[in-house]
């Protein structure tokens, strides 16, 4: 590392520090979107059946862990790595551990902790998509809709036309 000039020295730690800003507006704003989907699942809970409510529970648990991977997990490894660029401004960002405390998610390196909040946010998109759609064909058509439907004047065309 002494034989690297300043100036590269000071590039390689600013291509880095530039990275870790998109990863923390990447993971920030993904778990604003998924606050908001809490919001929604609040609502839905006072209006769904008892099935509906303990899938909407899972959901939520699910929602609920993605926000603390990214929160927590990717925003507190940010900072953490930040502070080791200096010393080490020619390291990969993405295998960086170390920002939280304790426990399984430490040991994991920041690429596969924002990979990991990816993919809980896909699944819970899916798991959202899965339960709007079985809202949608468990929901019977209103009466109204019924009544104004080509169904009912079937017959009566059927007579006239035979006529």
């Amino acid at each position: 590392m002494a034989d690297i000039p300043d100036a590269e020295i000071a590039r390689q730690i600013n291509v880095r520090l530039e990275a870790l800003k998109q990863i923390r507006d990447y993971g920030s704003s993904l778990v604003v979107i998924q606050s908001g989907f809490i919001a929604v699942i609040g609502l839905l809970l006072k209006t769904s059946s008892p099935s509906g409510a303990i899938y909407l529970g899972i959901l939520f648990a699910v929602l609920i862990f993605s926000i603390y991977v990214g929160a927590v997990a990717v925003a507190g490894t940010v900072p953490h790595v930040v502070q080791k660029i200096a010393d080490h401004p020619d390291c990969d960002i993405y295998e960086q551990t170390g920002g939280i405390p304790k426990g399984w998610l430490a040991t994991r390196p920041l690429g596969k902790l924002c990979l990991l909040q990816a993919h809980l946010f896909v699944g819970v998109l899916a798991l959202f998509a899965v339960f709007v759609l079985h809202l949608t064909l468990k929901t019977e058509p209103s009466p109204s809709l019924i009544k104004s439907s080509c169904v009912e004047y079937a017959p009566h065309t059927l007579i006239q036309s035979g006529q």
